[in-house]
């Protein structure tokens, strides 16, 4: 049994859950970049520094978005032809290409 079969219905359901995941991803991004930029004090920011010197799970907020920035690029150039100047940026490039994805056709 094959997963895709090619029906139109199953492209538009991919394509509606595609964009849902990027809008959403793409609130929580920018909400969480509102918060960094507009809300969070100096303390915070300091708390946040001494909260990654302690805790692996606070260094690994620090560590991941870098290591993603490293494997994005391979990941998106499986399902893509050819990569433009945003895939290299993390989360970023993804978002753009779960607005972009084009459904896939079929020749069965």
């Amino acid at each position: 049994m094959s997963f895709s079969d090619g029906s139109a219905e199953n492209k538009g359901s991919s394509l509606i859950v595609s964009r849902v995941f990027g809008a959403i991803a793409s609130t929580v991004i920018g909400y969480a970049l509102y918060q960094s930029a507009i809300v969070a004090t100096a303390a915070d920011w300091s708390e946040f520094y001494g909260l990654v010197q302690t805790d692996r799970s606070y260094l690994a907020f620090c560590i991941d978005p870098i290591l993603f920035a490293l494997f994005q690029p391979f990941l998106l150039m499986r399902v893509k032809n050819e990569l433009q100047p945003i895939d290299y940026i993390p989360l970023f490039g993804l978002i753009h290409w779960l607005f972009t994805v084009e459904p896939v056709s079929t020749s069965d």
